[in-house]
């Protein structure tokens, strides 16, 4: 097996696919190319994949919460019924299903029996009531409400759901609320600083200076930058580190930061200037114009200097000179002009809000208008790809401007707006929130719906996309007060009051101020206190994203242990789980097992001591106590003491380490294998008890399988990959052996997400949470920008953050969580989820592919079972549609499915069936591949479901496709979903089974057999074609002429009742036209009843097989040749690839002798060229004396000259002849100087279109080709007449013949109609 180079490399597709193989398998061949690149070893593995038989089968159960796996619950009862269950090599789940394929995975490794106990566990049927229903069948009737147990206003379980909800929202905001406010604390820094150097808080001049120095020293650095990596200058920057500047990471450290920076010194400088005394008329306008043209044209220079530009001096360079000094000083004037319109007597300091607010936008705006003058005049010497960078540059100025803008107005103006309306705003906020956080997670509200919306599904929407924005400006102007009250608190530490509501202030626009005395601790915060202040929230909001697991206290863990004890505690022995779960709580953490102990570990251990350890004799005394109808205890304690001796004789320490080592098994067995080195132990006897069971219950003769793959969505709403806008996310799983996701890597799961700190693994229950995760901020490609937010303010978190499994997470993919909380929590805020950092997020599988079909492709399943089971009430089958998209954009893989029979027709309440059966294309990518089976169960009602369903149905209109948001099923909602999904199964495979040991694919071949849809008309069509086949069984039956020809179609005659033929002659007249007979019938049910698209149907069988008895004559097949060109082309070829007529049985492509007869030939020529005789007879001259393809040596030599021919049936006294020529084909030479050579070909009106000239024609130009290479083949059509023009169908039919052999017109002789090609 293939390592990674280095332990920290992640583990590829190749390796992952080949070691499940092994798993299911066994070990892979021999040939089996183990060092070769990845894709040479998965081509090899897809072609062992595709020949083991019986073919590989998977099972999938789609999303759709506890509707989906109550409905898979009855699925897998009838699978076990059927004894399909143990059929399937991988379980594959998604979301809801996910619940039911854990639950059923947690109990194959804990029941005793294994799979096999399982099975027949479930095959019960109750008859005298619960007590006969399997234990953890009837746990999961108990919590079919999981979520919350015991219903009511005092119960205990519901008010737990809303306290840990509390518990948990606060500990979020702890550390997503101090971040939120950073931000919002900029504007009162510019508030602040804008109102200094007033009378009374003087400014020495020295800093004034210094600040008006450094943000032109910054404005330089940014200028500097912007000429210094524009594309076109490349070739200059040939250095590497000056190329990485070129990345979108140094544009905003090197120059968008800077140059906000810069704007912001320069703004408060003015402002200090303002509030000092200072006029405009101290700042002139040959001074601002001069400035302008020093800061840019002095930036510039230097950039050419860096990049010694004027070593490849131009005129152009003394262009853009100009124009950048031109562009810094109409800058200079745009500033001077905007400044000439405020008062000579203005004081910044009144106007603080407003100068906070617009000064740095407006400055921005003078510096967007300038470069765009700049790139209008540099027209000339700059490219296009130039004016791109300018543009994506001036678009991040554009976001500056509008976020700054922004978040100052909600600071400055947002609390005084909401004082004028207090009752409106404070109403529409609240409507608005609950309209998001309600309509935001319906499936008909998404952001990328794919089904036809109603005018109601429009209005819905839109009342989402605005309320979101609407609500997120409340929740910012909410916080902005909340700020303005701590610093209000803050201040009374001081002693201090920054709070008079006696005398409130005006706002610069003239807006009354706030009731809440917001406006006065704007105006009356100090410095030193803000600087306090900031320093203490961006300290909490850090220590706190640095002590508050992220991952902890989201939803995720309170859904997590409820699906725990509701799926995985069903699955324990009840009395195992009293003794350890929590009487006060209900839970038990032995409830969720290891990810790596569900991979069959004791199926594989035992396997492994029955091959290397255990000798034969051991061996059959098993074989023969398992073959004992109902052993004894004497037998039994007998066995077990065998077994015991065996054991502990021959499992040496050596032996178990070496069984531990290449079986790599999970924490639980290997504890269990510790254990039994120190057999005197408690726990070695405890161990070797356990050891003895797996043989006693022959879970040594059981396959590890169905092997689970749990799947999730690894979110990418940020992803780099515009293909994958729309989906915005990729499929990521979680197995018993591997975790990660095909394009990134994987991680073996015993290493992955592990929390050390508690020396805990990750959990099946954890990758069951994650997987069922619904409701998170970031939904794959259900995510909306308008709710991502307001969802992570929430808590409305249900997702996970994990390491990256791929090398970006080489030191992250060990841990269980983020160490620091704030960075994943802010790209879950703003949906800026990839996977290109250390840790990624994940959630529900539904929100990359919501059925389990794409992995299973992925692993080349030949059978696939899928139970869709999402809320599809109009049965659009959304879902499916996108799994194939998926599948076909990413694996190259067709899937053809028909879903008529389940749609709906217009106003009816019923499906014609439950089912589809599709075929999976591997043979259209894999090599030495055949087409899969897909069978696609939908829950659908046909009107034949148990009356009790039925009952269910006339009461809940909307069953079985009520809304995934009921998680709270009743006892009757429970079963009726559990009963249809059990009919459904019966009723769609029970019709297939023959056989208990019948394998899957066998299954699904009778399956598409008996389930092929009938199509209108074919069973009339069927009939009426058989009064013609009476007449033609009588015809064989009464004529003695075809008593030989009858004897070949039915060779029993001969075998089972001894029917000699003798000396009984065949006549060939007779035989010839009954062979007609026979086909003229067989092309009219070919068109009657479609055998080319339903040739496979179960009703049509009995055609086909009548006939292949028909052709497989050898009579049939001699007259076929002679008798196929008289019938449609789309039939014969339906003929050759499903009857085996291939005509090359009957046909021989040779050379021409010089004693072939051509009388034949010749007197069909004449007839078809009678308007040309000369034409006939030239052509006959060429076929008695044809071109030499070879020096002369005598009567042998080769030529040029070559027919096809029926094969003579061979006769006691050869009077058969040589066999009827066909086609014929010959070259002659016309002239020696120009290598000009003539072809005359022809092909017998009755044979033609069956391919037979294309072949004759094709081996004549390639050995033409070999022996005058070079010479021009030239084809004479005769006469140039008006009869070439197009007016004969013959002529045309001939034309298109040799222009398909590559001939082309020739029009160097204006009297005859040639075609011509040459020799290579």
């Amino acid at each position: 097996m293939t390592t990674p180079a280095s332990p920290d490399d992640p583990l590829t597709l190749a390796t992952i696919l080949e070691e499940e193989t092994e798993l299911l398998h066994g070990p892979l061949p021999k040939d089996h190319p183990v060092g070769a690149p990845d894709a040479v070893r998965t081509a090899a593995l897809f072609r062992h994949i595709h020949a083991c038989h019986p073919k590989r089968a998977g099972l999938c159960f789609s999303g759709g919460g506890i509707r989906s796996a109550t409905f898979g619950l009855g699925v897998l009862q009838s699978l076990a019924r059927l004894q399909l269950l143990n059929k399937f090599d991988y379980l594959s789940t998604v979301s809801g299903g996910g619940y039911i394929g854990s639950w059923l995975t947690a109990w194959i490794h804990r029941h005793p029996q294994g799979l096999d106990g399982v099975i027949e566990d479930l095959r019960v049927t109750p008859k005298t009531g619960a007590t006969e229903v399997p234990p953890p069948v009837q746990w999961l009737r108990n919590y079919s409400n999981y979520l919350s147990p015991h219903l009511g206003f005092l119960s205990a379980d519901s008010w737990t759901l809303f306290g840990i909800y509390l518990r948990n929202l606060h500990l979020n905001w702890m550390v997503l609320l101090p971040l939120l406010m950073v931000p919002l604390l900029v504007p009162r820094w510019t508030i602040a600083l804008a109102q200094l150097n007033t009378p009374g808080r003087t400014l020495p001049v020295w800093l004034l200076q210094a600040v008006f120095m450094i943000g032109l020293g910054l404005a330089v650095m940014a200028l500097i930058y912007l000429h210094l990596c524009r594309p076109t200058l490349r070739e200059y920057r040939r250095n590497t580190r000056w190329q990485t500047l070129e990345r979108q990471h140094w544009f905003l450290v090197a120059c968008l930061g800077p140059l906000i920076t810069s704007v912001l010194f320069l703004t408060t400088a003015w402002a200090w200037f303002r509030n000092g005394g200072g006029t405009l008329e101290q700042l002139s306008l040959p001074h601002a114009m001069l400035g302008g043209v020093f800061l840019h044209t002095g930036s510039w220079l230097f950039s050419v200097l860096v990049l010694k530009r004027f070593k490849a001096f131009s005129p152009w360079l003394l262009w853009e000179t100009a124009a950048v000094a031109a562009t810094g000083a109409l800058g200079g004037l745009f500033l001077r002009s905007i400044l000439m319109k405020t008062p000579d007597q203005l004081v910044v300091a009144t106007f603080a809000e407003c100068f906070a607010t617009f000064a740095v936008p407006g400055v921005l705006a003078i510096f967007l208008l300038t470069a765009t003058v700049f790139i209008g005049l540099a027209s000339r010497f700059t490219e296009e790809q130039d004016r791109e960078w300018w543009g994506r540059t001036g678009s991040w100025v554009l976001i500056v401007m509008v976020i700054w803008s922004g978040l100052s107005a909600i600071v400055a103006f947002g609390p005084g707006l909401i004082a004028w309306t207090p009752k409106i705003a404070a109403s529409l906020g609240g409507l608005s929130g609950l309209l998001t956080l309600v309509l935001g997670f319906g499936s008909r509200t998404t952001a990328q719906q794919q089904e036809e919306r109603s005018h109601t599904t429009v209005i819905t929407d839109f009342a989402v996309r605005a309320a979101a924005p609407f609500f997120m400006l409340c929740v910012l102007i909410a916080l902005s007060l909340g700020t303005s009250w701590q610093l209000d608190l803050f201040a009374h530490h001081y002693e201090m009051h920054l709070n008079h509501l006696t005398g409130p202030m005006q706002t610069g626009l003239g807006i009354w101020p706030d009731p809440w005395g917001h406006d006065q601790v704007l105006h009356n915060t100090p410095l030193w206190m803000l600087f306090l202040f900031t320093v203490a929230v961006t300290s909490l909001g850090l220590l706190m994203s640095g002590l508050i697991n992220i991952n902890r206290f989201s939803l995720h863990a309170m859904y997590r242990n409820r699906l725990i004890r509701a799926y995985l505690g069903a699955s324990r022995i009840q009395a195992e789980r009293e003794r350890s779960f929590n009487p006060f709580t209900g839970f038990d953490n032995l409830d969720n097992p290891a990810m790596g102990d569900v991979r069959f570990d004791d199926v594989r251990l035992a396997r492994w001591i029955a091959r290397e350890v255990f000798s034969t004799d051991t061996r059959a005394q098993l074989d023969a106590f398992h073959a004992l109808p109902e052993p004894t205890s004497a037998q039994l304690q007998a066995m077990i003491a065998q077994l015991t001796q065996e054991l502990s004789h021959s499992l040496t320490n050596k032996a178990l380490a070496k069984a531990a080592e290449q079986l790599r098994v999970g924490p639980a067995c290997r504890a269990k294998i510790a254990a039994l080195q120190q057999p005197e132990t408690p726990a070695g006897r405890d161990a070797m008890t356990w050891l003895t069971s797996l043989f006693l219950n022959q879970l040594y003769d059981q396959s590890p399988r169905p092997l689970h793959l749990i799947n999730i969505a690894l979110n990418l709403v940020k992803g780099d990959n515009l293909a994958w806008q729309q989906r915005k996310a990729q499929s990521f799983t979680i197995s018993a052996l591997h975790s990660g996701s095909w394009n990134l890597g994987y991680r073996r799961s015993e290493e992955y997400g592990c929390n050390h700190y508690l020396a805990q693994p990750l959990s099946l229950g954890t990758a069951l949470a994650i997987s069922g995760a619904a409701a998170s901020p970031n939904m794959g490609y259900h995510s909306s920008s308008a709710v991502t937010f307001l969802l992570a303010l929430f808590n409305i978190r249900l997702g996970w953050w994990l390491g990256n499994p791929g090398r970006a997470g080489a030191d992250t993919y060990r841990k269980a969580s983020p160490n620091v909380s704030v960075g994943p929590l802010l790209s879950e805020a703003f949906g800026l989820t990839d996977s290109c950092h250390p840790y990624v997020y994940l959630s529900d599988g539904g929100h990359f592919e919501n059925l389990g079909l794409y992995e299973m492709v992925l692993r080349r399943c030949h059978c696939i079972l899928v139970v869709d089971a999402g809320c599809d009430p109009q049965l659009n089958f959304e879902d499916l549609g996108n799994a194939i998209r998926k599948i076909r954009i990413d694996l190259g893989i067709d899937i053809e499915l028909n879903l008529d029979q389940i749609k709906r027709a217009t106003d009816a309440k019923t499906s014609s069936r439950h089912h589809a059966i599709g075929m999976i294309r591997y043979d259209k990518v894999d090599a030495n591949a055949t087409a899969g089976t897909l069978i696609y169960l939908k829950p659908s009602l046909t009107g034949n479901e148990p009356s009790d369903v039925q009952d269910y149905t006339a009461r809940h209109p909307s069953f079985p496709h009520e809304p995934t948001s009921d998680q709270f099923f009743d006892e009757a909602q429970f079963e009726s979903y559990r009963r249809l999904g059990e009919h459904i199964a019966q009723q769609v495979l029970r019709p297939a089974i023959q056989r208990s040991e019948q394998d899957f694919s066998s299954l699904c071949h009778a399956l598409r057999s008996y389930w092929l849809t009938t199509p209108p008309g074919m069973r009339e069509s069927f009939l009426g074609e058989t009064d013609d086949l009476k007449d033609l069984e009588r015809l064989l039956r009464d004529d003695p002429d075809l008593l030989r020809y009858d004897l070949e179609i039915y060779p029993e005659l001969r075998s089972v009742f001894g029917i000699d033929p003798g000396a009984i002659a065949v006549n060939p007249r007779a035989a010839l036209h009954t062979c007609n007979l026979q086909i003229q019938l067989m092309e009219q049910v070919y068109l009657a009843v479609n055998l080319e698209e339903f040739h496979n149907h179960a009703l049509n069988r009995g055609w086909m097989n009548l006939f292949r008895r028909w052709t497989s004559a050898e009579t049939f097949r001699l007259f076929w040749p002679t008798l196929c060109g008289m019938y449609s082309q789309q039939f014969v070829r339906f003929a050759e690839q499903h009857l085996n007529l291939s005509i090359d049985e009957v046909v021989v492509l040779e050379a021409m002798g010089p004693a072939s007869d051509l009388s034949s030939l010749a007197r069909d020529l004449s007839i078809e060229w009678d308007s040309v005789p000369d034409y006939a007879e030239t052509f006959m001259q060429a076929l008695h004396k044809p071109l030499p393809l070879e020096e002369p040596t005598g009567d042998h030599t080769r030529r040029a000259a070559w027919h096809m021919r029926l094969k003579a049936r061979p006769s006691p006294d050869d009077s058969a002849g040589p066999g009827e020529i066909l086609a014929v084909v010959a070259a002659t030479r016309l002239s020696v100087a120009g290598h000009r050579l003539a072809l005359h070909g022809w092909v017998r009106p009755a044979y033609r279109g069956l391919g037979l000239g294309h072949r004759l024609f094709r081996r004549a130009i390639e050995e033409l080709t070999a022996a005058y290479s070079g010479h021009n083949l030239i084809v004479d059509l005769g006469p140039d007449n008006p009869a070439w023009a197009g007016t004969s169908i013959r002529n045309v039919g001939w034309l298109r013949f040799y222009e398909q052999l590559g001939f082309t017109r020739d029009r160097s002789d204006p009297a005859s109609f040639q075609m011509t090609r040459i020799l290579r």
